[in-house]
């Protein structure tokens, strides 16, 4: 079985069927670094995870060439980043610790910005849920589901 490590320049010859099929010995597919920091999970090329078979933490991380998407989500959130997109969903994870995330600044500078305008951010969501109400005239709902807590949240 080959070994390949990051920044290691190889050049192999293959086709498409011996891709599809998994030929011994070829690289798996990855994203390119640009993306290890995408601040939403639908921009990855490349969302191989195998089902089960590398079990996750935080404390022991799946290799990044197994698991994008977590890789992804560690990678900002060892970058004090604790929220991520995957499309239309917001994705957070506790940080275990306070975080200046929700004063008034903080508020402010979401106000009045479409979703992806700024970081991910809880806010991004909220406005983007008003916004659209006021368009629309019609409420929106906003589900937050969690280890701990299930509830939602009704504008009108």
């Amino acid at each position: 079985m080959n070994h390949f490590s990051q920044n290691q320049e190889i050049t192999l010859s293959t086709t498409g069927k011996e891709i599809k099929e998994g030929k011994e010995g070829l690289p798996p597919l990855r994203n390119p670094p640009l993306l290890e920091t995408a601040d939403d999970l639908a921009t990855l090329s490349h969302l191989n995870e195998p089902s089960g078979e590398f079990p996750f933490s935080f404390l022991n991380p799946v290799p990044q060439l197994y698991a994008p998407v977590l890789h992804t989500i560690r990678t900002r959130y060892g970058q004090h980043s604790i929220y991520t997109y995957s499309g239309i969903v917001l994705i957070a994870v506790n940080p275990f610790q306070r975080v200046t995330l929700y004063g008034p600044e903080i508020i402010q500078a979401y106000s009045g910005r479409k979703r992806g305008e700024l970081e991910p951010h809880l806010f991004a969501i909220a406005e983007d849920a008003y916004t659209a109400m006021r368009k629309e005239g019609m409420g929106q709902t906003i589900i937050v589901s969690g280890e701990r807590c299930d509830f939602i949240i009704h504008f009108s």
